[in-house]
């Protein structure tokens, strides 16, 4: 399962790298997926740290892309473009796909994605079942909600469909 961590920014500067580093991000290290930071139009200096990030990080797992709708929809739905065109260029099987979404001025406990993926994972492989579907832009969602500082983390999975007689 190739994992991406979607984070729509505006003006987070102050928070934006403590963010990055609480979910394995920018400090050297190998990941727990992909990130994918998203300026929402940024007047501070958010778009400077999130390079800086990506140089911390090892190649290909921190992507920038920039969406000059504002608003938190458009840049989530930016986040998720990004994803998947990643994810076609990488000839990764829809699938395959899990998109996390995160807030940038949350701090995330440590190892808070690891027991979210293993929860994910069992109840994929209990109550859902994968199935292909026609296009990348058909996402079905599959809601996993969560508690860091009051916010929730949601996790998107492409293709999956729920399995008869399973609530």
């Amino acid at each position: 399962m190739e994992i991406f961590i979607v984070i729509p920014c505006l003006n987070e500067e102050d928070c934006i790298t403590a963010t990055c580093a609480s979910l394995g991000f920018g400090d050297g290290l190998e990941p727990p997926g992909r990130l994918v930071l998203v300026d929402n139009g940024s007047s501070d200096g958010t778009a400077k740290l999130m390079l800086a990030i990506q140089r911390a990080s090892p190649p290909g797992h921190v992507l920038i892309t920039q969406e000059h709708r504002r608003g938190y929809v458009a840049a989530r739905r930016a986040g998720m473009a990004k994803v998947i065109d990643v994810a076609q260029r990488d000839q990764v099987p829809e699938e395959d796909v899990l998109i996390l979404q995160a807030d940038a001025d949350t701090i995330y406990l440590p190892d808070y994605l690891r027991p979210w993926l293993t929860l994910i994972v069992a109840v994929a492989d209990t109550f859902w079942k994968r199935v292909p579907s026609p296009a990348a832009s058909s996402i079905s969602s599959f809601l996993c909600s969560g508690s860091s500082a009051g916010r929730s983390i949601m996790a998107w999975s492409v293709g999956w469909r729920r399995k008869r007689g399973k609530s």
